[in-house]
């Protein structure tokens, strides 16, 4: 670590899609009983997307991929530095990740260092600059288990690949996602289904995140909507509720439905067809200007 500087540059500030990688020891029980010293590694992988200009929150960040993997070598396969080096690496290309994330890399201080609020401070520059830092750790467990003759190391590698979208598209992937998690979608295709639809809207190939645009629906279709007021639903036992709210529709409110027969708080839904022409439910296409 103290090998490479670090840097005051924030990622999160200039809307940079980027990695962040860290390594820490668990401090898990020992078992003297193993028959020779096993050394655990566990990858974790996590893809999130985030409104370009966020304030950082921990509750912030559209989840569409999250998995943990774990790797179980005897302790003398990774004992000098090339032997870890070329095993770690063999690990992290099993694993397969789904989407590229070996661009723009930083290497961080594992949270319990930093609350969780420090930025990315060193750059990475490859790689295999970052299996390096992942093995540099690794050799740290080693050399105190060497002096407390500790038999069962575990160690965690986190990925953390960050995206950037607009706030407009941001807002729709979790609107989506209280949909989606009910249907037992998966949470990556629902992503990836409303990034297509956003590009195909800009008429871009492939734009940068920043860029991608959304088309609200035409003033006219809008106008044209049917109005009412909430009466009460055929069912007394049950509620009317608004998807875009997520709040009770209460009798007496101004609701409006859509042509699909969807129907919604008026404001919540006008609103909502000023950033996009379509139902949030079933992706009815209103006119365009």
């Amino acid at each position: 670590m103290s090998s490479m500087s670090r840097t005051r540059s924030n990622p999160e500030i200039n809307g940079q899609d980027y990695t962040y990688v860290f390594a820490r020891n668990t401090y898990g029980p020992d078992d003297q009983t193993l028959p020779m010293p096993m050394f655990t590694i566990v990858f974790k992988v996590v893809q999130k997307y985030y409104p370009t200009g966020y304030v950082r929150s921990a509750r912030t960040g559209f989840t569409d991929f999250d998995r943990t993997t774990e790797f179980e070598r005897p302790l003398h396969r990774l004992w000098s530095r090339t032997e870890s080096e070329f095993a770690i690496l063999d690990m992290l290309w099993s694993l397969e990740i789904p989407f590229q994330w070996d661009s723009n890399l930083y290497w961080k201080s594992p949270r319990f260092r930093d609350g969780g609020v420090g930025e990315p401070r060193v750059p990475l520059t490859c790689v295999h600059n970052m299996v390096a830092m992942v093995s540099e750790v690794a050799g740290q467990m080693k050399c105190r288990a060497a002096e407390t003759g500790r038999k069962k190391l575990r160690m965690i590698v986190t990925i953390k690949r960050r995206m950037f979208v607009p706030r407009m598209i941001y807002d729709l992937m979790i609107f989506r996602t209280r949909i989606s998690e009910s249907a037992g979608e998966d949470m990556r295709a629902v992503a990836a289904d409303i990034l297509m639809e956003a590009r195909a809207a800009a008429n871009v190939e492939n734009p940068p995140a920043g860029l991608i645009g959304w088309k609200p629906a035409a003033k006219s279709a809008v106008d044209e909507l049917g109005k009412g007021m909430f009466t009460g639903s055929y069912d007394p036992a049950s509620k009317m509720m608004c998807s875009i709210c997520m709040e009770e529709v209460k009798i007496g409110s101004h609701i409006t439905r859509m042509p699909c027969s969807h129907m919604f708080h008026s404001d919540c839904i006008v609103e909502w067809l000023n950033k996009s022409h379509t139902c949030p439910l079933c992706r009815f296409s209103l006119p365009t200007d």
